[in-house]
């Protein structure tokens, strides 16, 4: 074409020199336009552009490939971009750049293989790429930590592991090619351009339409963002890794921190809550977020593992995400019962060091500790190591196993071999969960959304928990379910194993899970395992048999759940509305925007009330509102005299009358004596509709009054609200007496891992009664035997059980490690898992107790 022709090709490239352009559209442009600059150009071309490359943001390149800037194309003419062939040259504009990774085996052979590319800034370091191609491109192909590839320099010459801290992706870069050398080991098979192109299906780029026995199978981590030392960027400063670890903090801080060094140190990005998450982000939602992006989660699963708020949550979003799950069990016997049905058929890693979770080497005190170190001479960082191998077959294994074939396995005529996503075992796997969990978080992308939320074919399946006692109330429901065009299935009377296939395979096909809460039932390890199974996961439909009184781990989960009562006319029919109302296809959207509202509006309230609370110890007291033990008035005197001489202690309570009210005085007076800051604060709720004028200063409208003493903080629209808020601000609880609403509040401080010293000789919930948590009577580490005695010992003088209670509150008032960690959502410690026995010693005054109130 002459160059004086009026006709201009649009041709987009690539950003390698070498590669192929493709012509795109045709433009119009004479002789005298093209004096006109390249921001006018833009204009003239974009009626020429396909409808779908609009949108995408390009940059123009001169004749030579040289990349201009926007800000220069009002200095630029259409004239200085023609080519010879009268070709106008543009590249897709990307937010950071396209890399290409080149690897060859070994130089001799001069074999070049690319692997793929990542987006990587050319200012980040090399260790950071090398984090990048780890998490983009290395799971699919053999190469399995950044010790078995070097960056190669412009000159051919490797860098060593110890020098990609010191060097940037500009100082290697050559064409927008970083090129890398796999370091082959005796006895490795070649790394061919066919065995990559078998190998990229093992990580698909779509979300799969068929899933793992979990619920998805193959689901690929998140696109990340490169971020700083050791990890990928999430949000604002947080980072995310490969692997997850989960653990409860008190159990497992230290077994976590020398797991992490072990997998670090074959070359895996590691997530761990207290290192990667920025101070001030929110904690749930940074976790959700790393979930998403991880590939492999792994689970320290010690006493308390997954009976509480975070660590339930956690394991359930990865196994609803379909991430690979490897857990690693402290525990004597397998499986653990809240997860009797996940971890049924999933294979564990031992962790072989003894467990003592009254050690406190395990605590979070010494985490940051040299102890925690994964080197030979520390038996915990020993142990690790072994752990670490074990995790990293089993990660490798099942990554392989979804494409079931061998990553070097040859295939005839070297074209790629396109497999079916499969099971671990090889069976062909299920499909995915049918309908959706109760609520997903919104780090999850759309699309795994509808995979996982697709709906089931024929008619809605509900399911019905029930214990064989109330198998006739269940029939009664499941006739009215079938006449409402339902298909039912009930929890067999025969089925002897909580974690049975078909009972795992029903609750994850069913659209709504009725649960019948009876005395027989809450008592019943399976029934028990399959709630935990069900929440989170299904939408809930609760109903009450009788007078059953229900124990914190299912009020904890059934949540916000309205309870549907058995001896109420006409319940079957509220049934019937509230399984339609979840059936409804709009139903997850409102479920969705509830929650999501309610969310908010509690996270304003903390980050509101995290700024108004006054600096210091905050020591939170709970209790009755009267007085039944002979001694609990005497001690709440005394306790509150001895805690007004600690420095920086601040009282908080809920400003009801009783034991709130009568430690908060005996603690302001005193400071007033010593003339000291009265450090009183009292979080009360606005209002309340239920009359509370006998607990606490109540208008007759409903709202309350502050206390004439100290600061009072309005938070919380109700009592229950303030009660829920309250756990996530303060980090411990003394409990003196108390009904069912101060075994709330424990219930509360325990779900949210905090710590409560129950003062066990002043009965009522702190002797165990309406609920409480059984580990709430545990001793934690660092609390001396002989003050954590006094609590129980009914011959003990208040001043003394008082004495002991402020010992504790400085044994727990202690920090957790010796360097800042940032600002943690979750608690820095947590209480232990006690026997049963610590509990079931209270049934015997339970009668007498309850007819005195």
């Amino acid at each position: 074409m002459s160059v004086s022709s009026p006709l201009v090709g649009v041709l987009l490239v690539g950003e390698t020199q070498t590669s192929r352009g493709h012509v795109i559209g045709t433009a119009y442009l004479p002789t005298v336009s093209r004096s006109q600059t390249l921001k006018q150009l833009r204009d003239t071309l974009l009626p020429t552009l396909p409808a779908d490359f609009k949108e995408k943001p390009y940059l123009f390149l001169t004749p030579q490939g040289w990349k201009i800037n926007r800000s220069l194309e009002e200095s630029v003419l259409a004239a200085d971009v023609l080519d010879q062939d009268t070709c106008v040259r543009i590249q897709v504009d990307y937010a950071r750049p396209r890399i290409g990774i080149v690897a060859e085996w070994e130089r001799s052979e001069g074999r070049d293989v690319p692997l793929g590319f990542v987006f990587c800034e050319l200012s980040a370091s090399l260790r950071d790429l090398a984090t990048q191609i780890m998490q983009d491109l290395v799971p699919s192909y053999p190469v399995r930590s950044p010790a078995q590839f070097s960056f190669l320099d412009r000159n051919g010459w490797p860098i060593a592991s110890g020098q990609e801290a010191h060097f940037a992706v500009l100082d290697v870069i050559g064409d927008h090619t970083v090129r890398i050398r796999y370091n082959r080991h005796p006895g490795d098979t070649p790394l061919t351009t066919s065995s990559v192109q078998r190998l990229s299906i093992i990580r698909p780029s779509t979300p799969p339409t068929t899933g793992r026995p979990r619920q998805l199978q193959g689901v690929p981590a998140l696109e990340p963002a490169v971020g700083g030392e050791g990890g990928v960027t999430l949000g604002a400063g947080n980072k995310a890794g490969e692997i997850l670890i989960s653990y409860v903090h008190s159990e497992a801080t230290l077994h976590a921190t020398a797991l992490k060094r072990a997998l670090q140190s074959e070359g895996y990005s590691v997530f761990l809550d207290v290192d990667s998450i920025a101070g001030g982000a929110d904690w749930q939602d940074s976790l959700n977020e790393a979930i998403g992006r991880c590939s492999l989660f792994v689970a320290l699963v010690t006493l308390r593992y997954g009976y509480t708020l975070w660590t339930n949550r956690e394991v359930k979003l990865a196994d609803i995400l379909g991430k690979i799950i490897v857990p690693v069990n402290f525990l004597a016997n397998w499986p653990p019962s809240c997860l009797a049905i996940q971890f049924a058929t999933t294979q564990y890693a031992q962790w072989e060091q003894p467990f003592d979770a009254n050690d406190p080497s395990n605590s979070a005190e010494v985490s940051n500790s040299n102890n925690d170190k994964a080197s030979p001479g520390n038996p915990c960082g020993q142990a690790a190591i072994g752990v670490a191998r074990t995790i990293i077959q089993r990660y490798q294994k099942e990554l392989l196993s979804t494409a079931q074939v061998s990553p070097l396995e040859e295939v005839d005529g070297n074209e790629p071999h396109h497999l079916t996503p499969t099971s671990p075992s090889g069976v062909a796997a299920k499909p995915p969960m049918k309908s959706c969990p109760s609520l997903l978080p919104n780090s999850v992308p759309k699309d795994y959304q509808d995979i996982i939320q697709q709906p089931r074919g024929g008619r809605p399946l509900v399911v019905i928990m029930c214990h064989p006692a109330q198998r006739e109330l269940a029939s009664t429901v499941s006739e009215a379910l079938e006449g409402d065009g339902c298909e039912v299935w009930c929890t067999r009377e025969d089925d002897h194993s909580p974690a049975s296939q078909e009972t795992r395979a029903k609750i994850n096909e069913a659209g709504v899970v009725v649960i019948m809460f009876s005395e027989e039932f809450v008592k019943c390890c399976k029934c028990q395992a399959r709630v935990f199974y069900s929440e989170q996961r299904k939408r809930i439909v609760p109903l009450l048999v009788g007078s059953v009184c229900l124990p914190d781990w299912a009020a904890m989960l059934v949540g916000t759940n309205v309870f549907v009562d058995s001896r109420a006319l006409g319940f079957v029919s509220t049934i019937l509305g509230k399984v339609r109302a979840a059936l409804n296809p709009r139903a997850l959207e409102h479920e969705q925007a509830e929650a999501a509202r309610q969310k908010e509006e509690l996270d304003t309230l903390c980050t509101d009330l995290a700024q108004k609370l006054p600096k210091g110890k905050l020591v939170y007291i709970s209790g009755g509102t009267n007085f039944y033990s002979p001694s609990g008035e005497s001690i709440c005197i005394e306790l509150g005299m001895q805690l007004a001489k600690e420095k920086g202690v601040v009282l908080a309570t809920g400003g009801f009358y009783g034991v709130g009210e009568t430690v908060a005085k005996s603690f302001y007076d005193e400071r007033v004596r010593l003339g000291e800051p009265k450090g009183v604060c009292h979080i009360v709720a606005v209002r309340d509709d239920q009359d509370k004028s006998h607990q606490t200063r109540q208008r007759s409208d409903g709202t309350f009054e502050a206390v004439p003493y100290g600061t009072t903080l309005f938070y919380g629209s109700s009592v229950r609200q303030r009660e829920m808020l309250i756990p996530r601000l303060l980090d411990l609880c003394v409990l003196i007496e108390g009904g069912p609403g101060a075994a709330f509040e424990v219930q509360q401080f325990d779900w949210n891992e905090k710590h409560v010293i129950p003062v066990v000789v002043t009965g009522g919930a702190a002797s165990g009664l309406f609920q409480v948590p059984p580990s709430v009577f545990r001793r934690p580490w660092g609390v001396c035997e002989s003050d954590w005695s006094l609590l129980s010992d009914r011959g003990a003088v208040p001043r003394d059980v008082a004495t002991a209670i402020v010992n504790i509150v400085r044994a727990l008032s202690l920090p957790w490690s010796s360097e800042g960690k940032g600002s943690l959502g979750r608690a820095d410690t947590e209480l232990i898992l006690c026997e049963e026995s610590a509990a079931t010693a209270t049934i015997g005054r339970k009668r007498s107790y309850l007819e005195s109130h």
